[in-house]
């Protein structure tokens, strides 16, 4: 136990401390290069970018009316061969079509251009990534000139403080932005889970819909057919009841009715 302490000891006691010159060289002075490269980069590409929105936001109406001009609806410049219905023709392939393709092509690219703009940021990186720079090496300038706050003897560890706070800031914003992503893609999918929930809900709600109708006609048909049988068995009933005389005396009945009918009609016409 003793040697080991011994040995605890004396590696602490060859341990190096870092001094302000490696920390600049390993530390400050390395996250400055980042910074101002990850700057350059971002601004190189905004402009870039831009740039071309730019020209094809301008270019797109001209070319537009360009080719809807008269001059370019008449000059042909290369003819299609194709068939309509059985006969092989050619088509002219003019000036004006040539336009209309480019500035269909120059609408999807300066679309797609906005698209790439607005996904990756770069106006914003490039400011946030400036910023940071200057900001550390603002850090760095004070305290080689032995400004405020770095004029007491423990200069050295108010500017570890001061630079590490800074790039600690850095990190958890780019880690929000992470998490502001991360929800964004959560809503969507989200959104989408109760599009088919929807989807799904209103077409049981028909097959029930459907399946209560159905069962509704069927009993009403039920219904009708024991009213029908009913009626067809108390008339079967009454014929069963009924015996031949009374039946001879109900006949007998309808042809007196029918006589006494026919002399008043007879009486009236006299």
């Amino acid at each position: 136990m003793a040697d080991n302490n011994l040995d605890k000891n004396s590696s602490v006691m060859n341990m190096t401390f870092m001094d302000d010159v490696q920390y600049f060289k390993d530390r400050l002075d390395a996250q400055l290069e980042y910074l101002n490269n990850k700057a350059s980069d971002s601004k190189k590409k905004y402009k870039f970018y831009k740039r071309v929105e730019f020209i094809l936001a301008a270019s797109i109406p001209v070319v537009i009316g360009l080719s809807a001009m008269g001059v370019a609806e008449g000059a042909v410049l290369f003819h299609i061969k194709g068939i309509i219905g059985m006969q092989a023709v050619k088509i002219p392939f003019t000036l004006s079509i040539l336009l209309q393709i480019l500035a269909a092509l120059s609408g999807i690219i300066l679309a797609f251009i906005n698209k790439i703009i607005e996904l990756d940021e770069y106006y914003k990186s490039w400011k946030d990534f400036r910023l940071t720079h200057e900001l550390l090496y603002n850090q760095k300038i004070m305290y080689l000139t032995k400004s405020e706050p770095y004029t007491s003897d423990n200069a050295f560890k108010i500017l570890i403080q001061n630079v590490e706070s800074i790039l600690t800031k850095e990190v958890q914003k780019w880690s929000i932005q992470k998490t502001e992503d991360n929800k964004l893609t959560q809503n969507a999918l989200a959104s989408l889970e109760k599009m088919f929930n929807k989807k799904a809900e209103s077409s049981v709600t028909a097959s029930l819909i459907s399946e209560t109708s159905t069962e509704t006609v069927v009993e009403e048909n039920a219904e009708s057919t024991v009213t029908k049988t009913t009626e067809t068995s108390k008339e079967t009933v009454t014929d069963i009841s009924t015996t031949p005389v009374e039946k001879v005396a109900i006949t007998e009945e309808k042809k007196g009715t029918e006589i006494d009918i026919k002399t008043e009609d007879e009486d009236v016409k006299g």
